[in-house]
């Protein structure tokens, strides 16, 4: 989540210096400041039911909704059955920098990861938009081959590699988690250059080529952004000639807005307008992007508020 929110017809988006608030750091095991006016907060979460090398837990349908609407999921917190994530992060930033901040989104999609670890477990994954590189720590975690923790902002990339080394006690190698720089807004490439520490080197691409899975939490905000990311899963098909499944997490942001007189979310309609175009194109330009929502009902493990505008989708691209 690095680039800035977009005008949509309609309604009226905050401007791109407007200071927005994220209040997952609320339930945090703690949080303390930093020189800098960051925050490095302890994210507890539980451990799988079933270990990893002996395969995911079972499928348990836990969520009820509770009078709230908001679903109340199962948890499972014991003395000794859970790890910690520490996060340097924001409690606020402006738009054009919100991926300094942690959402629901990246905990709803590392919940998935956690409960599904077969998904990604032995791959290479490629994290989109990482921001502060939660998702990518987790991928780690449970056992992925290697993960490769994108964003386009230096200051983004630099708060990645802290975070990276901060929980490297969790990965099983000290190059687990590989910071690269990819912006979904310039002409797409994949710059090798050695002697830059947030650059792609050859070795990176060879491990590309063998297969990966993308996985990318709460990126789809804006029609631009959204259009730049469905534009950068186009290219990885092209570039690597292959499929590859997208695991995606989504917050819908409500507004009400004039064209509908009602409350609802023009980006995530806009991220559906997208799926349905590719899902339909006959232009050998545009590849089929299939997808599939996933359900909520898999354990929480962190502590967070998991609302009914939480979506996850896993999308089958090429």
């Amino acid at each position: 989540m690095s680039s800035s929110f977009s005008e949509e017809a309609g309604y009226s988006a905050l401007e791109p210096d407007e200071t927005v608030l994220s209040d997952v750091h609320v339930l945090a095991d703690e949080t303390k400041k930093t020189f800098d006016g960051a925050v490095i907060s302890r994210f507890v979460f539980t451990k799988p039911v079933a270990s990893f090398e002996h395969g995911s837990p079972p499928a348990v349908d836990v969520s009820t909704p509770d009078d709230d609407e908001d679903l109340d999921v199962e948890r499972h917190r014991g003395t000794a059955n859970y790890e910690v994530i520490r996060m340097e992060h924001r409690m606020a930033a402006i738009l054009n920098h919100v991926g300094a901040q942690i959402w629901k989104g990246a905990l709803f999609l590392s919940d998935f990861l956690i409960a599904h670890p077969e998904y990604i477990r032995d791959s290479v994954v490629l994290e989109l938009g990482a921001g502060v590189g939660f998702a990518s720590v987790v991928s780690a975690y449970i056992g992925s081959r290697t993960v490769f923790c994108t964003d386009a902002l230096l200051d983004a990339l630099q708060l990645c590699q802290r975070n990276i080394a901060r929980n490297s006690a969790l990965f099983p190698t000290s190059d687990h988690v590989r910071i690269r720089r990819l912006d979904w807004l310039k002409p797409f490439e994949f710059k090798v250059d050695k002697d830059d520490d947030f650059g792609w080197h050859d070795e990176d691409l060879k491990l590309l080529r063998g297969g990966f899975a993308v996985i990318a939490a709460d990126v789809i905000y804006s029609d631009e952004l959204t259009d730049a990311f469905f534009a950068t899963i186009l290219n990885l098909c092209t570039k690597f000639n292959q499929p590859f499944d997208v695991w995606l997490s989504i917050e819908k942001r409500l507004n009400f807005t004039l064209d509908d007189l009602a409350v609802c979310s023009p980006p995530y309609r806009h991220f559906q307008d997208c799926l349905r175009k590719h899902a339909t194109s006959s232009i050998p330009q545009i590849p089929f992007i299939t997808a599939k929502q996933i359900g909520e009902s898999f354990i929480q493990a962190f502590d967070y508020e998991r609302t009914p505008e939480l979506v996850g989708a896993v999308e089958t691209s090429c």
